[in-house]
C-alpha cells in the first residue's frame, strides 16, 4: 500500500473505531469502549507514521512514533499533536487496557467501575 493510501485507510479505521468506542460507552459496555478506544489511537498512530513512509506490523506505534520524532521526519506536521500522540496511545495500551480487562483487585473494582473512576479522575496509579 502506498504511503497516502496507508495514511487515508488508518484515518478511516481511526475513526470506524472511535465511533464504536463512543457507541460502546453510550451502552455501557465497558471493555469494548476501551478496546474500540485503543485500537482508534492505534491506528491513529500508524496514520501519522505513514506520513513519511510504510508503517510495518506493530501494536505499539507508541515507540516508533518516539524515534520518529527523534529523528525529526514530521516537519511542517502539527507537531505538538505528534508529541502527544504516543503518551496518549502507550497510556491506553496499558493501564486502560489492564484495568477494563481485569479490574483493580486492591480496591475490589470490577472492570466497568475502573473506567468509570478513571474517565472521572478517581483512579490511584
Amino acid at each position: 500500500m502506498l504511503a497516502p493510501d496507508e495514511v487515508g485507510y488508518r484515518l478511516r479505521l481511526a475513526a470506524g473505531f472511535l465511533a464504536e468506542a463512543r457507541q460502546d460507552v453510550a451502552l455501557q459496555r465497558w471493555r469494548s469502549s476501551v478496546d474500540n478506544s485503543q485500537l482508534a489511537t492505534e491506528n491513529a498512530a500508524k496514520a501519522v507514521l505513514a506520513l513519511p513512509g510504510p508503517v510495518g506490523r506493530t501494536h505499539n506505534p507508541a515507540a516508533l512514533l518516539r524515534e520518529e520524532l527523534a529523528r525529526d521526519v514530521f516537519a511542517g506536521v502539527s507537531e505538538e499533536q505528534v508529541r502527544q500522540l504516543p503518551a496518549t496511545q502507550s497510556s491506553l495500551a496499558l493501564k486502560s487496557m489492564f484495568r477494563a480487562t481485569t479490574g483493580m483487585k486492591q480496591a475490589d473494582a470490577l472492570p466497568g467501575s475502573c473506567l468509570l473512576r478513571m474517565t472521572r479522575g478517581k483512579h490511584s496509579p
